[in-house]
């Protein structure tokens, strides 16, 4: 099971990145975009982008809280630099082409035009921000969808944008199941997870896969999840009395999409409702129209007593 995150998710340390970096394998990780040297390069490589920007200087210190993630491997780039800029660029050219999504572009001033440098400044200022442009979280999701089909792999965010229900009937259905997560992702309790809870951590791994492969065997997922779902309050409790925001249930569903699904929700009339873009509701424009599988999170209402003894 592979997983990419888009950065936008780690820098709003989300629901989904927790769950992403909970279940990840050790041997895949998670993989993720940087506008610049990730934080697993060359401390070389690091050393000089920090000499030629001020705002990639702000965003690893927005990141620094992620610096035994990329230590362990647990989270690696697998596009970056100019790589990633190019992507960008492009996406909103061919967006910007569109009258439907024009609304949702950078504002004047021939974003597209500008230099790399430029770019990765903008990119690097917003991701320290906590994602203010909507814009640059459009086009960020934009690319990673087209990212995760390349690298068939699960796409772990949020859907902000919804096109009409044309799956075909060989595509698997959705899945859904519910953990616990806490409001902002802490990284030694999710380490602390992941080692103290490795067999349960397994058992979810597994059913997931099986259930990716026969939508059938939904209800072993299910099943797997709860029993985990019972088992981290008590890894996740302890941060919240060392002053860890409190936990609440998320209820996480694996969707069948495909790249482009954005631009067909916008020539169904499906365009902005005054929400935020999340991150992997911006599909790309490719044309190609590949089949990729979405991990959505939204959260519900929970008491923590319920589950965790008083």
């Amino acid at each position: 099971m592979r997983l990419v995150l888009d950065p936008y998710e780690i820098s709003d340390r989300s629901a989904s990145a927790f769950l992403a970096l909970l279940l990840a394998e050790d041997d895949e990780g998670v993989g993720t975009a940087v506008p610049g040297p990730g934080l697993d390069a060359s401390a070389e490589s690091v050393r000089q982008a920090m000499g030629r920007s001020g705002p990639y200087v702000k965003f690893l210190e927005s990141w620094r809280w992620t610096a035994d993630l990329w230590q362990s491997g647990l989270l690696r780039s697998v596009l970056g630099g100019p790589s990633l800029i190019e992507r960008m660029k492009r996406s909103r050219a061919e967006m910007a082409g569109r009258p439907e999504l024009a609304s949702l572009m950078c504002p004047a001033g021939d974003a597209e035009l500008e230099s790399e440098l430029a770019w990765t400044e903008r990119v690097c200022r917003d991701l320290a921000a906590g994602g203010r442009s909507a814009s640059l979280r459009f086009i960020m999701g934009a690319v990673m969808e087209e990212l995760a089909a390349e690298c068939g792999a699960i796409l772990a965010g949020n859907h902000a944008w919804k096109e009409p229900d044309t799956r075909r009937r060989s595509e698997p259905a959705s899945l859904r199941f519910a953990l616990p997560a806490p409001a902002r992702v802490r990284v030694d309790t999710l380490l602390e997870a992941r080692r103290t809870l490795a067999d349960a951590l397994e058992l979810v791994r597994g059913a997931l896969d099986t259930a990716i492969a026969h939508p059938e065997a939904g209800p072993a997922l299910v099943s797997a999840a709860d029993a985990l779902a019972r088992e981290l309050p008590s890894v996740l409790a302890p941060a919240a009395s060392r002053g860890t925001p409190s936990m609440t249930m998320v209820l996480f569903t694996l969707r069948p999409s495909r790249t482009g699904a954005l631009a067909r929700a916008a020539a169904a009339g499906l365009t902005r409702t005054g929400a935020r873009p999340g991150s992997t509701g911006s599909a790309s424009l490719a044309r190609s129209g590949s089949p990729i599988l979405t991990l959505e999170s939204r959260r519900m209402v929970w008491d923590v007593s319920a589950v965790v003894p008083g």
